[in-house]
Parts: structure tokens; C-alpha cells; sequence
């Protein structure tokens, strides 16, 4: 270094090369890096710039405002210059700008004021970074999060229905049985009074004239004392006579047992099974819950 150089000398050029520094750093950088005067005139556009909108800085700097499209919640352009006049800064706002080819372009957008020495503010320095994938990602979610909520709709009220039209079912299927048991109830009700009926028949009308006939026949017997021949026929015809009193009784036990009523099932069917063994003579037993009743 020359020792005769001025202090003023120094200060230019360490100044040169910090501004030569900044230039690359601002020039080699992924993000587009622009800055505007207050009128809105690019001054500066990087490479970033470049590969982000497809102009050239020649065909930029000078320019008057890209296709600004901006939609983002800090509001237009106007409002954004209305901020940086007072000093404002703006960070992070999303909006969409158009490049050369025609491509809508997401960015976040970072707007700082720029002021000289005196501190006055006299243009804008802007940082984008393309956000266009993680919007586009964002929407393709936001696509599928609907078409889905849309099938969990469909899926939902199909089953909705489904289910209205088995409980349809299972209330229809309720009814037929509920009917089909009182039908079958009322049916039972009706043998049961017909049997009683015949039973009560029989007993009463059928009973009533075999109690004459043995009366009448007790009468020819004494008749007949010294008829042998007419006697045999008489003790013959009372031995019939029984015989039909016995089966009558036993039918009208059959019909209508009283210790059903009385007694309850288990001890009219143990019941039955005795009669019924005894009167035809054939051994026979019922069996219920490991217990066993023999005739």
C-alpha cells in the first residue's frame, strides 16, 4: 500500500470493495433482490430476479412495475409505496407476480425502505423468494383434504342409509313376529277352548247317558236272576259299559287335563305319561333336567 495515499483515498476504496462485496453477494443470490425508487423505477434486478421473472436486467432496470399482480393481505402496490414514504417495512407479504413467459410466479415478498445519507426515504429495496411449489403443494392438499371429506360425505350418508333401511328391516321383521306370535296365540287360545268345549261335551252329555245305561243295565240284572242266559248278556253289556266310561273319561283327560290348570306343565305331563302308560299297558317315563318319573 502506497504510504503517500490520502485517508480519503483509503476510506474510497475500502468502500469500493465492500460495495464491490455486497454487489456479488446480492447478485450470486437464489432470491430475486430488486430495488425501486418511490416512483416504482427498477434500479437494480440480480439474477435471482432473473431466473425468477425471466427478464434480463437490461430489460428491467429502468422499467416501471412488472404485471404486479398483488393479492396479498398487506394490500396493492399503492398502499406497499404509501408504507416505505413513512419509513415502513413490509415483511413476508404473499403475493403473485407474472413473468416474461406468461407464468403466474408466488412469492413472498420482503419490502424495506432504502434512505440516503441524510436519512430521507428514497426508494424500496425488495427480496421475493419463489413460494410457487409450496402454494401449489398447498392447494394439491387442499384438493385431496376435499375430494376426501367429499367421500367421508358420500361414504357417510350411504351407510346413514344403510342403516335407515335396516332398521326399516329389523322394525318390519319386529311387526310380522309381534303378529305371527299373536296369531299364533290367538290360535292356541281357540284350540284350547274347543278342546274345553269337547271335553265339557263329553263329560257332561256323553257321561250323563253311559250313568243311565249302566243304571238301566244294573236293572236288568236284578231282572234277570233267574234267567241265566239273559243275566250273562246283562253282566256282558255292563262290562262294555265300563269299558266306554273308562275310555270316555281318559279322552276327556286327554283333552283337558285339570292339573295342567292346577299343577302347571312339569306335573301334567308327568301325569300324562302315568295315565297313559296305564291305560295301555305300555311302560313309559319322562325325563326333564336329569330328574326321571317311571310308570
Amino acid at each position: 500500500m502506497d504510504t503517500n495515499e490520502s485517508p480519503v483515498t483509503l476510506v474510497d476504496a475500502r468502500s469500493h470493495e465492500l460495495s464491490a462485496r455486497l454487489a456479488a453477494i446480492v447478485d450470486s443470490s437464489d432470491d430475486a433482490i430488486v430495488s425501486k425508487t418511490l416512483e416504482g423505477v427498477i434500479t437494480s434486478w440480480n439474477r435471482g430476479a432473473e431466473r425468477l421473472f425471466g427478464y434480463t436486467a437490461a430489460e428491467a432496470v429502468g422499467q416501471k412495475h412488472f404485471s404486479d399482480h398483488s393479492r396479498g393481505p398487506q394490500g396493492g402496490r399503492d398502499e406497499v409505496l404509501a408504507r416505505l414514504r413513512r419509513g415502513k417495512r413490509i415483511d413476508h407479504f404473499e403475493t403473485v407476480r407474472q413473468a416474461k413467459d406468461g407464468r403466474q410466479v408466488h412469492i413472498s415478498l420482503t419490502v424495506s425502505p432504502l434512505r440516503d445519507a441524510k436519512g430521507t426515504v428514497i426508494g424500496a429495496s425488495k427480496i421475493a423468494r419463489n413460494i410457487t411449489e409450496r402454494i401449489q403443494a398447498e392447494e394439491a392438499l387442499r384438493r385431496v383434504h376435499a375430494e376426501l371429506e367429499e367421500r367421508v360425505r358420500a361414504r357417510t350418508a350411504e351407510l346413514s342409509s344403510a342403516n335407515e333401511s335396516l332398521r326399516v328391516e329389523m322394525a318390519e321383521r319386529q311387526r310380522v313376529e309381534q303378529e305371527r306370535i299373536q296369531l299364533l296365540t290367538r290360535l292356541v287360545l281357540a284350540q284350547e277352548d274347543e278342546r274345553r268345549r269337547i271335553a265339557r261335551d263329553l263329560h257332561d252329555q256323553l257321561g250323563q247317558q253311559l250313568t243311565a245305561l249302566r243304571l238301566t243295565l244294573e236293572t236288568l240284572k236284578a231282572q234277570s236272576v233267574e234267567r241265566s242266559d239273559l243275566r250273562v248278556q246283562v253282566e256282558t253289556l255292563e262290562a262294555l259299559a265300563r269299558q266306554l266310561d273308562e275310555d270316555v273319561a281318559f279322552r276327556v283327560w286327554e283333552l283337558r287335563p285339570t292339573v295342567l290348570e292346577n299343577l302347571g306343565l312339569q306335573a301334567a305331563l308327568t301325569n300324562h305319561v302315568r295315565h297313559w302308560s296305564k291305560h295301555f299297558g305300555i311302560r313309559a317315563h319322562c325325563t326333564r333336567a336329569n330328574r326321571q318319573t317311571s310308570a
